[in-house]
């Protein structure tokens, strides 16, 4: 017999962070351990402007008609 979860029950996914801790020791005996790690300067953040294109709101103001 299977467990089931139903579909509208929200999973929440594990703590990666949580779970490194947690495993400390395997992982620094593990010889894949790189693969765990993450890697520091994979993220990149960058703003982009948006050029506006409308010079009145799409959404009417509360009372205008």
């Amino acid at each position: 017999m299977h467990s089931q979860i139903p579909l509208c029950d929200v999973v929440e996914p594990p703590d990666f962070e949580e779970l490194v801790a947690l495993y400390q020791n395997v992982i620094e005996r593990d010889p894949l351990r790189q693969i765990l790690e993450f890697p520091f300067d994979s993220i990149q953040l960058e703003h982009i402007r948006r050029c506006v294109r409308t010079f009145a709101p799409v959404i009417p103001e509360h009372g205008s008609a």
